[in-house]
């Protein structure tokens, strides 16, 4: 099973010219606007890619790779595609706990900034 767009959408948060995925070690480039790079940059990734082409991937259809962070680790749109599935997964199979969860700390969090907002004038006189 592929990960969803829908998940993809919610996790990718950010693009970079240059950003490895933490989950398989691979380095992504992007090089449709390759005036970007510093001077020798691009070419030094040309050939690492040359000598490591599983490793370093180069895009030249796009100008940054998008990105995400899932489990503290950065991963990279459609790399590794199975196991950042299994993450959709398990927040899909759990999520009336994950929706509860979330929906009783919000709560606690309102009733202590309601907390903090009414006894904040007695802050003052310590």
């Amino acid at each position: 099973m592929k990960t969803s767009e829908e998940f993809y959408n919610a996790a990718i948060t950010a693009g970079s010219l240059v950003i490895d995925c933490e989950f398989c070690g691979k380095t992504y480039f992007a090089t449709a606007e390759e005036g970007i790079y510093e001077e020798g940059e691009l070419e030094g990734l040309r050939e690492k890619a040359k000598k490591e082409p599983e490793k370093y991937i180069e895009d030249p259809n796009n100008d940054v790779i998008h990105w995400g962070r899932i489990n503290g680790k950065q991963f990279v749109y459609q790399c590794c595609d199975e196991e950042i599935h299994k993450f959709e997964n398990f927040i899909w199979d759990y999520r009336y706990m994950i929706a509860n969860y979330i929906k009783a700390m919000s709560i606690k969090k309102m009733n202590e900034a309601k907390f903090d907002v009414e006894n904040a004038d007695k802050l003052k006189d310590i």
